[in-house]
């Protein structure tokens, strides 16, 4: 310890590994929620259809 750290390829690959994982997890959750966002809203639609047609 105490000695200079210097990035060697083999730094760089492994971060750069982590962060494409970490990217495409990301997208994947987001993708995920886009899907539950619009399932909620269809539901809260077609409730509101309902509601208003019983009126």
């Amino acid at each position: 310890m105490g000695g200079r750290f210097t990035w060697t390829l083999l730094h760089t690959e492994a971060l750069q590994s982590l962060a494409a994982d970490s990217y495409a997890d990301f997208l994947r959750r987001s993708q995920e929620e886009q899907r539950m966002a619009a399932a909620f809203y269809r539901a809260v639609r077609e409730a509101a259809r309902a509601g208003s047609s019983r009126s």
